[in-house]
């Protein structure tokens, strides 16, 4: 292809237009995987929605997203979007999103790249934890934690009120305590000055004592019946106290077992829960580890699922769940024992002073015995006791004194803990607010109040546990479970998502929609491109080509033959058209598909590029087997073409000798074994070629199945997404489909190469006859003189000379003919005048001039020929006629026709010179064909007439009229005529006669002259006329 370069050049410009539409072809179809795989993952799966950045957020998420953020992506979060109380929002915001009020808009500059980044984590963790996403393993992860919290900050407001009621059960008992105090030293002062009273009344009294002495016996009487009920109602008493006291016992035995089995139970639940919270980490870690991984933890697993199928464990775990509800009884139980405890120490303490009484009592009545026993001694010694009595009463002032001092002190310090009381209040207060507040938030699935609540250590602990978490997921992963959230956060704002994906896909179905008709229109356009520098190259080589072998002698006529020649003038350059036109569509298309597809690809997902890299291996393998086998075979094929051309065109041609010799079946053998050749090899061929296209489907059906399979696998990982994983298998037939174009062009790139290097071996072959740059003009006054000097002429090739040492002059207005045994040259002699031939040695001269030093087109535009075969063109007779005169008048035309006598026949015709001869004179006959080939060569009125054999097929008749007509003419307008004939009759009266015998003259004169001296002329003459004809004719 590369020797017709010269013949493409030209079409530069085209070509490079059509390789900017075929590069915009490829370009589009390569966009249209990717839009494809943006409507599937982000228009299908996300629902419109293909990363973390909203439009608007409501306060409450903002707020979230803020308490979720590092401080780095809080900035770009507070950058990024402005604060619009609600009278303030956009009509557009308001209709889009009806159930908003204040809102957070995103600025129209935000770099939505980077805040998808800044946003996307805290965006996942908010929707996670959002009380909407209720199901979601990481909201019951921390529903649970949030209820722990809940029981232990409950628990230590229970025991911190407990210590609160115990403190301010001793406050209260100081309080009673001083007022005890108080009222005592009341009370005190009150007895001493009553004492003092009395005391002064005691000797009154003492008086007196002796009459109530009696009376004293009476009331000790009374006192000891009553002692006796009181008693009988103690022990009643202590034994009502007694049994109360054995359940209280009981009660408490009852709640430590009941203590005991929950703190077994709980100790056995919480190792299961971690074995089993083991197991699970475990099975996530050996879902991403390596085989020898997996093989070292299956062991520690098997041995955790072992513990955790057992049936004790299983009962364990499931009486798990009802630790709180035990939890909460025993410590139900705990009150009411503390409770009955308390009840139970009343009762003792009551039966203690009722006991004390009694003893008291007992001692009274005892000590009232010993009195009225002793009355009277003790009467005797009253004044004594009186005395005494004062002397107490001193004490008594001196410890009422004492009191009186101490009873401010203890106000102050019962003050002081009045204030730590309320102190106390207050942060029990505030506890049980705060545990409303927590039991609320745990309730309606708050998260965000406890991680508000938490201190930033606690913080960044859950985020890197969660970083740690979305690390395992893939970047395109993130986005749609970004966009998920995004799409929760506009359905609480209102907003109508199914619209959003529907018009998401119709936005991105339209770019698509666009895309493939721009697609279809460079594709339309570089079509049109390529057919036209296909149709233009084929043109300027046919032209080339047919001007080319115009330019050829003989020689080359011979050295191609006219099958060969027919056959590269049109099946080779119609190879060279479509290839032409399928290297612009499919060669210049399939690398940048191919590539451009390949980078796709591994945009698409690095993971699977492995896929596409072993898949190019194995098709290159292929296409270099394949080719290597077929493309020796291309030239065989164009050589067998030829073959079987020349076949044709001979038994074409010859058909009529063929019939005549009945040797139908050895001409249709010959053709059978050309046709038989060339379909075996056209098979093998076809053969190896045809198996590309099962061996690329094969290989495309492969591909699929691979890239689905990985492909699944990845997605799993969450490292790509459905869409990609389509993308990528279409980016993977694209490349398969280059290289299937590669293979098709690849095809028939060796047959065209075989057909342009055989129009370069035409196009590049020097004519043996070149024209000088610089011709002599022709002698006018030489004018029709033909001289041979000394002419040799051999074909190439031959070994032997056609002609040797031809020398004789041919003059104006002379007939000179030729005559000689078949083979004798003079055919070939003729042929020297036109310098169809160029002669081996001597020289040719017409009008004085060597016809090596002329120019070719005035040299022949001076004679006209004859051939021995009249060649008719496809046309009308007049058409024929003018054939070389196109300038010819009817007077011309009617002389010529006359001349040849072609006037009877042409006026039988149904239409006259208007007659539409068939390709190659079909329709007339043979002597008409030669009488018109005469009219074609008189109409021109050349210099130099020459008839090679050209009244073969005339009768003697019309022979003798047409030389009859010749001679007249020739002497008129003093043309040279040359004739070559086989029949004496013919050239009897021509002016000079010259024999040949194999390539020499061998006789010279007239016809007269040559009968006396001429042996070979006078057998030529003899075999055809009688003795005496040709007496006559001297």
């Amino acid at each position: 292809m590369l020797k017709l370069r010269k013949y493409f050049a030209r079409y530069w410009f085209l070509f490079l237009l059509a390789l900017v539409c075929i590069f915009g072809q490829a370009q589009s179809e390569l966009a249209l995987p990717d839009y494809m795989s943006d409507i599937v993952s982000n228009g299908i799966q996300a629902g419109g929605f293909d990363n973390a950045v909203a439009e608007a957020l409501s306060p409450t998420t903002y707020k979230h997203l803020m308490t979720l953020s590092t401080k780095a992506h809080q900035k770009v979060i507070k950058d990024s979007y402005t604060y619009t109380k609600a009278k303030d929002v956009s009509k557009d915001l308001k209709k889009k999103f009806p159930k908003a009020k204040d809102l957070y808009v995103l600025k129209k500059d935000a770099n939505e790249d980077k805040l998808n980044k800044a946003m996307i984590k805290g965006m996942l963790i908010a929707e996670s934890l959002s009380s909407d996403n209720k199901k979601s393993e990481s909201f019951k992860k921390m529903q649970k934690k949030m209820n722990t919290a809940v029981e232990k900050a409950t628990s230590s407001y229970n025991k911190g009120l407990q210590k609160f009621n115990d403190g301010k059960k001793k406050y209260e008992d100081g309080v009673k305590k001083i007022k005890k105090a108080e009222d005592g030293y009341k009370k005190g002062l009150a007895g001493y000055n009553k004492g003092m009273a009395g005391y002064k009344k005691g000797l009154a009294g003492y008086n007196k004592g002796v009459a109530s002495l009696k009376m004293g016996e009476e009331k000790y009487n009374q006192g000891v019946t009553k002692m006796k009920a009181g008693e009988a109602k103690y022990q009643q008493g202590v034994a009502k106290y007694n049994a109360g006291y054995q359940k209280y016992q009981q009660g408490v035995a009852g709640y430590n077992n009941g203590v005991k089995q929950y703190n077994q139970l709980k100790a056995a639940y919480t190792k299961l829960a971690q074995a089993q919270t083991s197991y699970q980490a475990l099975q996530k870690q050996m879902a991403t580890a390596d085989e020898a991984t997996k093989a070292k933890l299956s062991g520690q697993a098997e041995a955790l699922k072992k513990t955790l199928d057992n049936p004790q464990s299983k009962k364990v775990l499931a009486q798990g769940a009802s630790l709180k509800t035990m939890k909460s009884k025993l410590e139900a139980s705990k009150k009411q024992l503390d409770k009955v405890k308390v009840q139970m120490a009343t009762g003792k303490a009551q039966l203690d002073k009722v006991g004390k009484q009694m003893q008291t009592g007992k001692a009274q009545l005892a000590k009232a015995k010993v009195q009225i026993d002793q009355g009277k001694a003790k009467l005797a010694s009253a004044k004594a006791k009186l005395d005494a009595g004062k002397k107490q009463l001193d004490a008594a002032k001196v410890k009422l004194d004492k009191a009186k001092t101490a009873l401010p002190k203890g106000k102050a310090q019962l003050a002081k803990a009045k204030k730590q009381i309320d102190k106390a209040q207050k942060k029990i207060d505030d506890g049980g607010k705060k545990i409303n507040e927590m039991q609320t938030a745990a309730n309606n699935g708050d998260m965000f109040y406890f991680i508000d609540q938490m201190d930033a250590k606690t913080k960044n602990k859950i985020f890197k546990s969660i970083d740690k978490q979305m690390k395992t997921m893939g970047e395109s992963t993130m986005n749609i479970a970004g966009g998920q959230a995004v799409k929760s956060e506009y359905k609480r704002l209102g907003a109508d998502t199914d619209q959003i994906q529907n018009d998401y896909i119709f936005k991105a179905g339209m770019k698509m929609v666009v895309i493939a008709l721009l697609g279809a229109i460079v594709t339309i356009v570089a079509a049109l491109f390529a057919s036209k520098i296909g149709a233009g190259v084929a043109r300027d080589l046919r032209l080339a080509l047919f001007k080319k072998v115009e330019s050829f002698s003989n020689e080359e006529m011979d050295r191609f033959s006219t099958a060969s020649l027919i056959t590269r003038s049109t099946n080779d350059i119609t190879q060279i058209q479509q290839v032409t036109v399928m290297f612009i569509r499919m060669v210049c298309y399939a690398p940048i598909l191919g590539f451009g597809a390949v980078t796709h690809a591994i945009e698409s997902s690095v993971s699977m590029t492995w896929v596409i890299g072993v898949v190019i291996l194995i098709i290159l393998g292929i296409l270099a087997v394949t080719f290597s086998i077929a493309m020796p075979k291309f030239k065989i094929i164009q050589q067998l073409i030829d073959k079987l051309n020349l076949s044709m065109r001979e038994n074409l041609s010859g058909v009529l000798v063929i019939r005549a010799f009945g040797n139908e079946k050895e001409s249709e053998k010959r053709f059978d074994q050309s046709n038989t050749n060339l379909t075996k090899v056209n098979l093998f061929v076809n053969r190896v070629m045809a198996s590309l296209m099962p061996i690329m489907m094969f290989i495309m059906n492969a591909l699929t199945l691979v890239i689905i399979y990985v492909g699944s696998k990845q997605i799993d990982l969450g490292k790509i997404q459905i869409g990609e994983m389509m993308a990528f298998l279409q980016y993977g037939i694209m490349i398969i489909m280059a290289f299937l174009f590669i293979a098709m062009i690849g095809i028939m790139l060796p047959r065209a190469s075989v057909s342009a290097n055989r129009i370069a071996e035409v196009l590049n072959t020097t004519p043996a006859i070149v024209e000088k740059a610089t011709p002599v003009p022709f002698d006018d006054n030489e004018k029709g003189r033909i001289v041979f000097d000394d002419v040799t002429f051999t074909y190439p090739g031959a070994s032997e000379p056609a002609l040797e040492h031809i020398s004789f002059v041919a003059k104006p207005g002379q007939t000179t003919a030729f005559i000689g045994s078949t083979g004798s040259g003079k055919s070939t002699l003729i042929n020297l005048i036109p310098r169809f031939y160029d002669v081996t040695s001597g020289q040719v001269s017409v009008d004085g001039v060597n016809v090596k030093d002329s120019s070719l087109h005035e040299l022949r535009e001076r004679i006209g020929v004859v051939p021995q075969k009249g060649v008719l063109f496809s046309g009308t007779v007049t058409s024929n006629i003018t054939y070389g005169a196109p300038n010819a008048t009817e007077e011309d035309i009617a002389e010529a026709v006359r001349i040849s006598q072609s006037e009877e026949f042409i006026s039988h015709l149904e239409k006259g010179m208007n007659t539409e001869i068939a390709q190659g004179g079909t329709n007339v006959s043979g002597g008409q064909r030669q009488r018109l080939a005469i009219a074609r060569a008189l109409a021109k009125k050349p210099e130099i007439l020459i008839f090679d054999d050209s009244f073969s097929a005339l009768d003697f008749k019309t022979d003798a009229k047409l030389r009859h007509e010749l001679t007249k003419m020739s002497a008129k307008t003093k043309n040279t005529v040359l004739i070559v004939g086989q029949r004496i009759a013919s050239i009897m009266d021509a002016d000079q006669i010259i024999v040949l015998d194999e390539g020499r003259i061998v006789g010279r004169g007239t016809h007269k002259e040559l009968l006396q001296s001429c042996e070979v002329y006078k057998e030529i003459a003899y075999s055809q006329l009688s003795k005496e004809e040709l007496e006559n004719e001297r």
